[in-house]
């Protein structure tokens, strides 16, 4: 009987989460994709969060400063007190923080670029029941530059992967 409950244990452990900073006020950890921020009306059955998870493993509340969507994982930003999250808070609403995304992609690029692509609200039947229907979309200007290009070449004869580093 211990045995089963030990086994259960074991698999109900959440892995801790990947600190990339901290100092005083602030600490920044890589959220994985699938995981969501805090608990949310999107999925009532589920039990692994972010901010729990962080405020278990470093032991105090955390206040998050924006969000990531379930699927995108990257850098998430926290405060450590709620007087710094509202002093923050108000940067993110007004889109005074600067923000970098670096993405894997596909296929061949020549040069940067700059995506004016608005944001149209998709509603979901039953999510989005409440939802403004006739909400504008959202101004949506990505510029982009390639960091780096990447050929791998296939090794020869056998079926061997492909391995980088």
């Amino acid at each position: 009987m211990s045995e089963s409950i030990e086994s259960v244990q074991e698999e109900t452990q959440i892995e801790p989460l990947e600190i990339v900073y901290r100092d005083d006020y602030l600490i920044a950890v890589n959220k994985p994709a699938g995981m969501l921020v805090h608990r949310s009306w999107l999925d009532k059955n589920e039990t692994r969060f972010v901010m729990q998870t962080l405020r278990d493993q470093i032991g105090q509340h955390v206040f998050p400063l924006h969000r990531l969507d379930r699927p995108t994982s990257g850098v998430l930003l926290f405060a450590l007190s709620s007087e710094i999250a509202s002093k923050a808070m108000p940067m993110f609403a007004e889109h005074n923080i600067q923000k970098t995304y670096h993405a894997i992609v596909r296929g061949w690029i020549e040069e940067g670029d700059v995506l004016d692509y608005a944001l149209k609200v998709e509603l979901d039947k039953i999510a989005d029941k409440f939802a403004d229907k006739d909400k504008e979309a959202q101004p949506a200007v990505t510029a982009y530059e390639p960091l780096a290009k990447v050929e791998v070449p296939h090794s020869t004869g056998a079926s061997q992967p492909v391995v980088t580093v």
